[in-house]
């Protein structure tokens, strides 16, 4: 299962909000409708759903920028920096 860690986060007013990083794979399962888990840097975690993702192209270093677009059931505060996002089938 791919995971990424969320560097910084932006509202898209009636759209929901951007969570940024750094995927250190050339795969990913972030795809349109897929259920992602959010565990906050406390421990805490919620679900959404992904809208939309945009992945650049991988560098010298094979990491590439992620910004995925969370569904408006997310808040942009209930996603802090160091958050890990992962796709899940589960909600427990």
């Amino acid at each position: 299962m791919k995971s990424f860690t969320v560097e910084d986060t932006f509202l898209i007013p009636g759209r929901g909000i951007i969570v940024a990083g750094k995927l250190n794979s050339l795969e990913h399962e972030f795809r349109s409708g897929a259920r992602v888990k959010i565990v906050r840097p406390d421990g805490t975690h919620l679900f959404g759903a992904v809208r939309g993702t945009r992945i650049s192209q991988p560098s010298v270093t094979e990491q590439r920028d992620i910004d995925i677009l969370l569904d408006v059931s997310v808040a942009k505060e209930d996603v802090p920096r160091g958050s890990v996002i992962t796709v899940s089938t589960d909600e427990s």
